[in-house]
């Protein structure tokens, strides 16, 4: 192999070197901006507290507060993950690499639906969407009320009166 073995060793150990500092670099600025950042936007927002209604200071709150998960998403969800996949080989026990494979196979390709999920959950007119929408489906009605806030009263409520609609035109449709 001759004077080759150096020049492999050196790109082995740069890639070592390299994959080292990627894997905790990358987290560590990732989170330094978001807690910047985020202390910036609170700090503005409080600025404009008596000028903003309060419809519009809940918006930006919730926002905020969807932001700051949607930040940590990817650090369940892939730096944990790929580095536990990445530092398992310099442990003195044993693991599975089938089953740390698809654990952290799996997370990866959860962490998109997650990042979704979160948006859909803490801006409210998502929410609101989605729940109109999943309440115009037939046997999803009763679902939909429960988690529905104001579903406590059916009387009002537009997605179950209009489930009940759905159903009943279903229903008639069967027995016909």
């Amino acid at each position: 192999m001759g004077n080759y073995k150096y020049v492999v060793l050196a790109f082995v150990c740069f890639d070592i070197l390299y994959s080292l500092v990627d894997v905790i670099t990358k987290p560590c600025v990732t989170f330094t901006a978001m807690v910047y950042w985020g202390y910036k936007s609170q700090k503005a927002l409080s600025k404009f507290d008596t000028m903003l209604s309060s419809s519009t200071r809940a918006l930006q709150k919730s926002l905020l507060k969807a932001l700051v998960i949607q930040a940590m998403v990817p650090l369940f969800f892939a730096y944990i993950p790929c580095w536990i996949c990445y530092s398992l080989p310099l442990m003195p026990f044993e693991i599975s690499k089938v089953i740390i494979n698809n654990t952290v196979i799996t997370l990866m390709m959860l962490f998109p639906i997650c990042d979704c999920i979160v948006i859909i959950y803490y801006v409210k007119a998502f929410r609101d969407t989605l729940i109109e929408i999943l309440g115009n489906i037939p046997y999803l009605n009763r679902w939909i009320a429960q988690i529905r806030s104001d579903s406590r009263s059916t009387k009002n409520n537009k997605v179950h009166n209009n489930s009940q609609s759905n159903n009943i035109q279903c229903s008639t449709q069967v027995t016909n």
